[in-house]
């Protein structure tokens, strides 16, 4: 008797477990932790959730891959074209032949980072802070660079330092 009720009882209860938004089974999760998603989440890396919000850090998908945005993250040669990376912490981070076309990097943390031939054509960097990185080789070519933020230690696409006579930064 106890059986067959359990029997019984068993759908009912995988139902009501369910998402509102799936065929009625148990749903599992894919792997990504869903507090963490860019830019909530923590910037000590995935698994982290922090109390407050906006850090701007976390999961981000883009052109079927998914990244975790942080410090000292390595994106080497990542398709992150097109991204929404607005106040992105990206400092230290391994850039290098990263595709960041058409991205919005307004106000992104992008100091220290290795930005070496990196893609940026099209990309908007307004008040974006490039101090200490390295654009050695990078393609600007439309990018949209009002108030980025620079230091004598940020090397140049041409391979000089900004601030410096002959650099060829546009900003």
């Amino acid at each position: 008797m106890k059986r067959t009720l359990l029997l019984l009882l068993l759908p009912l209860l995988l139902t009501s477990c369910s998402n509102p938004d799936t065929s009625g089974g148990v749903t599992l999760s894919k792997g990504a932790d869903d507090a963490n998603e860019y830019p909530h989440g923590g910037c000590d890396g995935p698994g982290t959730n922090p109390h407050t919000y906006d850090h701007g850090c976390g999961w981000i998908s883009v052109n079927d891959e998914s990244y975790y945005i942080m410090s000292d993250v390595d994106l080497y040669r990542a398709d992150l074209s097109y991204a929404n990376l607005r106040g992105a912490f990206l400092s230290r981070a391994n850039l290098r032949g990263a595709n960041l076309s058409g991205a919005d990097l307004s106000g992104a943390y992008l100091s220290g980072a290795d930005l070496n031939h990196a893609l940026l054509i099209g990309a908007i960097l307004w008040s974006a802070d490039v101090s200490y990185a390295n654009l050695r080789g990078m393609v600007l070519r439309g990018a949209n660079l009002r108030s980025v933020l620079a230091n004598s230690f940020t090397i140049c696409p041409n391979g000089i330092y900004w601030g410096t006579a002959g650099n060829d930064c546009p900003f």
